[in-house]
């Protein structure tokens, strides 16, 4: 192969993993959020400015199935004490407006200024519940589970942790209810149940696409080590 086109080649990989990697900016956008969606979860951007020093960043996220809902909580992006929400979930295309055709599918977003109170009980809440206590064996969660995950940097370190439905680790987790009090998005969460009760499209249809597809929405991804292992998807 040609120098030139083997460079050309080079740099298109080099821009595509770019591309995946988040840097910022919310998921809002349905037409990258897929592509950055890993990077985001795993908390790529808390890490790379993680260091002694730095402010506490927190992301807290319920995957209640990929298809049906998930839920984000951000604390220390828009301010110290904000804690940022958003609910992601399938889209209604009755309310598609001409004005933002993706309306639909950016999701709902809320916010909320906590007091100093609330901010110690999040933050105690979170330690009770093992949030800096990374998995020493991979935790393997798949888009069609219940699971919470919490990317942060808490004191300096960095930390990503996750607990899947069911486990006695999720069954005893402090600050779920209380985010839920919290709550301003208005949206109901989806409450975790049997694998056996979660719909599933046809494989090879628009909603379950064949392995390796452009399209796919399902995949796992693991956790071990405040590491995110590298996703499949299937």
């Amino acid at each position: 192969m040609p120098m030139k086109w083997s460079r050309c080649l080079a740099l298109l990989a080099l821009a595509a993993v770019s591309a995946c990697t988040y840097e910022g900016g919310g998921v809002n956008n349905p037409l990258t959020r897929k592509f950055e969606w890993f990077s985001y979860l795993g908390g790529d951007d808390i890490r790379a400015t993680c260091m002694p020093g730095s402010p506490d960043r927190f992301r807290i996220i319920y995957n209640a199935t990929w298809k049906e809902q998930v839920r984000i909580y951000e604390l220390g992006f828009g301010g110290p004490r904000r804690l940022d929400e958003h609910v992601i979930g399938p889209g209604n295309l009755i309310s598609i407006l001409a004005e933002d055709p993706l309306a639909p599918w950016r999701g709902t977003n809320a916010a909320v200024t906590l007091s100093d109170e609330q901010y110690g009980a999040l933050i105690r809440n979170l330690m009770a519940s093992g949030a800096y206590v990374s998995p020493q064996q991979t935790l393997t969660l798949a888009s069609t589970d219940f699971y919470w995950t919490v990317a942060s940097c808490h004191g300096g370190v960095f930390h990503l942790t996750g607990w899947l439905y069911p486990s006695a680790g999720f069954d005893s987790l402090k600050f779920p209810q209380w985010l839920q009090g919290l709550d301003q998005t208005g949206i109901p969460f989806n409450p975790p149940k049997p694998w056996t009760e979660v719909a599933t499209a046809p494989p090879g249809s628009a909603d379950n696409p064949v392995r390796g597809s452009r399209t796919a929405t399902t995949w796992t991804i693991g956790i071990v080590q405040d590491h995110l292992l590298d996703q499949i998807v299937f």
